[in-house]
């Protein structure tokens, strides 16, 4: 058996594989401020529990016992453990196995994702004491993105400060970007701009497979507008209202991430299908929404013409993938680029399970459910056969 986890800020989930079938889920959240639930999906039943804080700091070892209980699952029985490592800087171009010396190699790019990377490697330390025979596995967000040109990661500050320091765009969602490019393999499509668009939402440029531009900066912040972070903003507005309301650094970073987008603008709700249903009667809803949507149809209209036309048009993620409305809306803006599609087979089409093509003449309009932790484990996969 194979375990996947992926660590956010606020939240850890857990699917469990046998082959490429996940056989159980689990997803530990911080809901709120003290409150903390298990969801899970285990034994073909639903489970929705509140949990202590005190689960959820050791999540791990409460993981490792509920599947001992209630599944039979001994650690003898895991082949190996895949971690979602957001982070990898310029040095993780692949998947790599986490050793002391590579989990050492990593904590030097926790300044880049702090909210990230320390979280996924306090997990990986703990296992490694917990279970120590067990194989732990790191797939990178940042990898997919390193075969992006200079002039299209570089900032315009001196040269120097990328030399020594790395401050340059690096783009994440990579895991993702790269199922969705090898659900594509078989067409053969050179210029492809996919959207992934979900609670955090970003857009790719790819070019004969590998990535050349990315909405991303040099942190997950520089970006679209997302469900509570802000995306792009003048670094002088920031530092005016830093100054203006006597805000300290952990003030700023949490209006950005969590006060944000849609949530800011709305300033009552980060759920994309209550606004979509308020639209058309609350002013701020329906800005939140035409916001969102002008920022993704600017991201396209500069990677169209960046790629010279565009053979692909993907759209994924939870609000990509799941609402037929943000396709359409999406979509309308885009027919001066001359890309059509056909209204009738997206209406209606919400939670796509898979794959479904929407397009009419010209460029290919899709719509592809993306599977980050089944990528996870074809990466390693590809990487022990390299070994």
């Amino acid at each position: 058996m194979i375990i996947t986890i992926n660590s956010g800020s606020s939240s850890i989930k857990i699917q469990i594989f046998e082959g490429e079938s996940s056989i159980a889920s689990f997803h530990f959240k911080n809901y709120s401020e003290g409150n903390y639930k298990l969801e899970a999906e285990l034994n073909n039943q639903s489970v929705d529990q509140e949990i202590t804080e005190n689960d959820y700091s050791n999540s791990v070892q409460f993981f490792f016992n509920l599947i001992a209980e209630q599944m039979q699952i001994t650690p003898d029985k895991i082949e190996k453990i895949i971690h979602r490592i957001v982070h990898g800087g310029e040095r993780f171009d692949k998947p790599t196995q986490l050793t002391t010396e590579t989990i050492s190699e990593i904590e030097t790019f926790n300044d880049y994702a702090p909210l990230h990377n320390p979280k996924a490697l306090e997990i990986v330390k703990k296992i490694a004491l917990l279970y120590p025979n067990i194989k732990q596995f790191g797939v990178f967000d940042t990898s997919f993105h390193l075969t992006m040109p200079k002039e299209n990661f570089l900032y315009g500050l001196p040269y120097g400060y990328y030399e020594n320091i790395k401050v340059r765009k690096f783009g994440f969602h990579g895991i993702s970007y790269q199922f969705i490019k090898n659900r594509l393999a078989e067409n053969n499509y050179s210029r492809v701009i996919v959207c992934h668009l979900g609670s955090g939402s970003s857009i790719c440029a790819i070019k004969d497979g590998a990535s050349i531009a990315t909405s991303f900066g040099f942190s997950p912040e520089e970006n679209l507008i997302m469900a509570t972070r802000s995306g792009e903003i003048d670094y002088s507005a920031v530092m005016f209202i830093k100054k203006k309301l006597g805000l300290n650094d952990d003030d700023i970073s949490r209006l950005l991430n969590n006060e944000s987008g849609l949530l800011g603008i709305s300033g009552y709700t980060n759920n994309m299908k209550q606004l979509l249903q308020d639209y058309a009667t609350n002013e701020r809803a329906k800005l939140a929404i035409d916001m969102y949507i002008n920022k993704i149809v600017e991201f396209i209209a500069n990677f169209f013409v960046m790629l010279g036309g565009v053979d692909a048009i993907v759209f994924t993620g939870g609000v990509g993938s799941g609402s037929d409305i943000i396709r359409k809306m999406i979509l309308a803006k885009l027919v001066p680029l001359g890309i059509r599609y056909d209204e009738s087979k997206n209406a209606g089409q919400i939670d796509v399970p898979d794959f479904l093509d929407i397009s009419l003449e010209g460029t290919k309009v899709l719509v592809i459910k993306t599977n980050e932790e089944l990528q996870m484990i074809r990466s390693c996969a590809v990487l022990a056969m390299g070994s």
